[in-house]
């Protein structure tokens, strides 16, 4: 054998094309004439390389062990790697060692383990089918009293049947209703004392058949500094009767959706 050959062989195993017994053969070669000034660059790396279980070095084998054992990267490694991965474990002590290691399951191991984080719970869906909101609804605003220091209003809904007239009407609308939410009325009321009022339908889950209201009393500065107005919710023969805040506001739990086609809200600010 002369020194082309040898290489030739060399190179071919480095592409996996080389007999084994060729290969041993170069590797004898490469032995006896490592110190000869003729051969090829770094010989001695060359033959630590090629002579290394598997012709992989340790670091390399390391590398190949992670690819194995991920389940993903395992699908791409190619046979020629496994098979020098397998032949550098039953050579390499080492090597060996590192693999059982790394095969071991977390809870055998002695250091502590961190505990997997827990995916977050998914937000629990409506169960049910969806209760839809009244549809467009006639609105009068009856004002029984309406002075420079008192305002009484009457609001009342109904169904909308033919064209409607009413110029206070917002339910159904495209821009005030939503699963969860609807604008009810949202106007200024009064002449002499005037107050943009607000009625509020809100749910937890499109699901429910009850809401909210809240009714919102914003004006001058006067209606402000004394709160506690009256406010009352008519509805179905029943009757509801709060004092608003000092936001002006004022909230009623538990109405029924259905009420609400009926629904009556009387409105007293006294200044």
């Amino acid at each position: 054998m002369d020194k082309a050959t040898a290489q030739k062989i060399l190179l071919d195993y480095m592409e996996d094309n080389a007999d084994p017994a060729q290969y041993q053969a170069a590797l004898d070669f490469l032995v006896q004439n490592q110190a000869d000034p003729g051969w090829p660059d770094s010989p001695s790396a060359l033959y630590e390389e090629l002579t290394s279980p598997g012709g992989i070095d340790c670091q390399t084998s390391q590398n190949l062990m992670l690819t194995y054992l991920d389940p993903l990267d395992r699908l791409s490694m190619n046979q020629a790697d496994r098979q020098k991965l397998y032949n550098h474990l039953e050579g390499c002590l080492d090597c060996r060692e590192e693999w059982e290691f790394l095969q071991i399951p977390e809870s055998e191991l002695d250091f502590e383990v961190l505990p997997e984080l827990k995916d977050t719970a998914a937000p629990t869906l409506p169960v049910g089918p969806i209760i839809k909101w009244p549809g467009r609804l006639q609105t009068l605003v009856e004002r029984l009293t309406d002075k420079l220091n008192s305002l009484k209003v009457a609001i009342h809904f109904e169904p909308a049947s033919g064209p409607i007239t009413g110029l206070y009407t917002r339910a159904g609308d495209d821009d005030s209703v939503s699963d969860n939410n609807l604008t009810l009325f949202e106007q200024p009321v009064g002449r002499n004392l005037r107050v943009n009022v607000g009625i509020y339908c809100i749910r937890q889950q499109p699901t429910d058949s009850e809401c909210l209201v809240r009714v919102v009393l914003e004006g001058p500065a006067l209606v402000n500094r004394f709160d506690k107005h009256r406010v009352s919710l008519t509805y179905e023969k029943t009757r509801q009767e709060v004092l608003s805040d000092k936001k002006g506001e004022a909230i009623f739990t538990k109405v029924p959706l259905t009420a609400l086609a009926t629904l009556e809200v009387d409105i007293t600010i006294d200044i």
